[in-house]
């Protein structure tokens, strides 16, 4: 008989870990972690103290020259002419605290005078300075760095250097972030900034005319604070270098403002302010661009601001070709163009004003096709507020009333709430409430042309001097305060 071998039977055995053992393993994970992190910092630290090493005035010079070019194109596609200048440049700080010192950064804006760019009334052209400006770089080539002005930013006219108009303090420097970038190989500016939390506005309120009354009198300016302070404030921008896409952002949170001269009297709160922009291209090489702001909750006192508590918020979008070479011309798909207001909106105490739109134009249409509403609360509270500025005489409240009682189909004097709706089909003309765009231009003219030859409390057409023209209908007839005759009317 041939021995066979004994078999060998698996066995698995369960090993129960000890404490010792779990803490051991524990340790050595954190001894890895901690490891990771201190590499980590030691890497940031070296490209930091390298950055700031190779900090030199001709890569300063290089940088500020660059960024002055870049400042005159974009202001001259907003047509205005920008220039910016600088004196003398120093290296400044230890290794990790290297800096350069710019002396006297100044910054002129005046309207273009271009074809293409309507000129202001009264064009004027401010000069933007400040002592120093301090360049921190956060890269080794100065694509990004921190510029901060420790001391304050004045404002003057350009024409008049002693003309100080504003000045702008913060309680700690005012620093803004800027960089280049390229996203997706096109190149883009950027900017960020968190500010101060408190601002002091220095501004010239008013100028005082001193010296004898034989000699020419001399203009003296006298200037005013107002104190901004906030729990916090932030913004970004992001634009191409030579297109008009990008977007940027604006969020400002309990924010008070109180004039030196008068702290408590002239305190005005805002609970919160918030902006939004972008400019992007879809699918048919249009260009898509939103725009967005809110103010929330403005408060003061009675006296200050009457009609608070005011909230007001914009959101619109706008949808077609908007090219800037002859190569994104030939690139578009469409030549349709969108409009859509989201929301417009005013309110206050004691009335309201809201506006939505939707509309679309094409080559085929000469007009654009949609829908809009506008709504208005409390009219007569309204009207009354504008009489008492003057900025509503009799003559022009006739005509307000005339159209009024057109759009809406109510006299004027029974009016309360309005709310109009907007619409076009294509084809067709614009529907305005009750009536349409013709019929409401030929009631305007017919009260104009009636301009105090109307009797006092009725808004008819001239029958003397219009003995062929048909009479007013009497449901359009308005009842309204008499009008006191123009001068030039009552003239033999």
């Amino acid at each position: 008989m041939t021995d066979q071998p004994e078999k060998t039977t698996p066995s698995t055995t369960v090993t129960e870990a000890s404490p010792e053992s779990t803490t051991t393993g524990s340790k050595s994970s954190r001894r890895i972690v901690v490891g990771t992190l201190i590499v980590l910092a030691l890497i940031g630290g070296t490209v930091l103290v390298a950055s700031k090493a190779g900090l030199d005035k001709a890569l300063v010079k290089q940088q500020l020259d660059a960024l002055a070019v870049q400042m005159k194109e974009n202001g001259a596609r907003q047509g205005r002419d920008v220039a910016f200048t600088y004196g003398d440049v120093a290296i400044k700080g230890g290794l990790t605290d290297r800096h350069a010192e710019i002396s006297d950064p100044t910054l002129v804006v005046k309207p273009l005078e271009a074809e293409g760019f309507q000129q202001p009334r009264d064009p004027q052209t401010l000069r933007l300075t400040s002592e120093v400006l301090m360049v921190y770089p956060k890269a080794a080539d100065l694509s990004s760095m921190t510029l901060s002005l420790p001391k304050p930013i004045e404002i003057r006219d350009a024409e008049d250097a002693d003309k100080k108009l504003l000045s702008i303090e913060g309680a700690t420097p005012i620093e803004v972030v800027y960089g280049t970038t390229k996203k997706s190989g096109v190149p883009y500016t950027e900017w960020s900034f968190d500010a101060p939390k408190e601002v002091r506005f220095t501004y010239m309120r008013e100028q005082v005319a001193e010296g004898a009354e034989e000699q020419t009198p001399t203009l003296k300016p006298v200037y005013d604070t107002i104190v901004l302070t906030m729990e916090s404030g932030k913004g970004a921008l992001s634009v191409e270098q030579a297109g008009n896409l990008g977007e940027g952002s604006l969020e400002m949170k309990s924010l008070v403002l109180s004039p030196q001269s008068q702290p408590e009297a002239g305190r005005i709160t805002i609970d919160q302010i918030v902006s939004a922009w972008d400019n992007t291209r879809n699918e048919q090489n249009l260009n898509v661009v939103h725009s967005s702001f809110a103010i929330d909750n403005v408060q003061a006192d009675e006296k200050l601001l009457p009609y608070a508590p005011i909230s007001a918020a914009m959101d619109v979008s706008y949808e077609g070709a908007m090219p800037t070479s002859q190569e994104e011309q030939a690139a578009i798909a469409s030549s349709e163009s969108a409009f859509k207001l989201k929301t417009f909106s005013i309110t206050t105490k004691d009335a309201t004003f809201n506006a939505t739109a939707d509309f679309v134009a094409s080559p085929e249409d000469r007009l654009p096709v949609g829908m809009a509403n506008v709504t208005l609360t409390n009219l007569p509270f309204i009207v009354a507020e504008l009489k008492k500025f003057k900025l509503l005489d009799n003559d022009k409240e006739q005509l307000v009333a005339t159209l009024l009682q057109q759009v809406t189909g109510t006299a004027y004097t029974d009016l309360k709430d309005v709310a109009v709706d907007v619409q076009r089909t294509r084809g067709g003309s614009f529907q305005i409430g009750k009536t349409t765009f013709e019929e409401l231009f030929a009631a305007l003219l017919q009260a104009s042309m009636s301009k105090g030859k109307a009797p006092a409390t009725v808004l008819e057409a001239p029958k003397a001097d219009a003995a062929d023209a048909p009479a007013a209908p009497a449901e359009e007839k308005l009842k309204v305060e008499e009008a006191t005759p123009a001068p030039e009317e009552t003239r033999g």
